[in-house]
């Protein structure tokens, strides 16, 4: 049980992973096809906005490109390193232990989970 748990989350980082990739590129690059037109949909405009930057040379803030970059890091990071892969297989195992549960609760103790953590394969 705790091996398919571990092979579900090591597939869905990986999904995770790439989707991030993807809407990174096509939000900061415009990688991908171009969107679709849905005819007898309002089009958005925008007109009347203030724009968030005001000046003539119009600098992205720091912040706007750091976030995102450290996101792409870690998601690319989470998919690479099976240390982080077995890591959280071992936290999901933990999370679905109901024993572990009852332990802490109950007992107030903080019992190590009564199923093993899975390896990364």
């Amino acid at each position: 049980m705790a091996a398919l748990a571990a092979r579900r989350i090591r597939r869905r980082l990986r999904h995770h992973g790439a989707a991030v990739l993807r809407a990174g590129l096509r939000i900061f690059w415009g990688a991908g096809p171009a969107p679709r037109s849905r005819p007898g949909e309002e089009v958005t405009t925008g007109e009347g906005e203030e724009p968030e930057i005001r000046g003539p040379q119009r600098v992205q803030p720091p912040v706007m490109t750091t976030v995102p970059a450290l996101l792409l890091i870690l998601a690319a990071a989470s998919g690479c390193l099976p240390t982080v892969a077995s890591a959280l297989a071992h936290g999901a195992a933990v999370f679905t232990d109901p024993n572990y549960y009852t332990a802490a609760v109950i007992a107030g103790t903080d019992a190590p989970p009564a199923t093993p953590a899975p390896t990364a394969d």
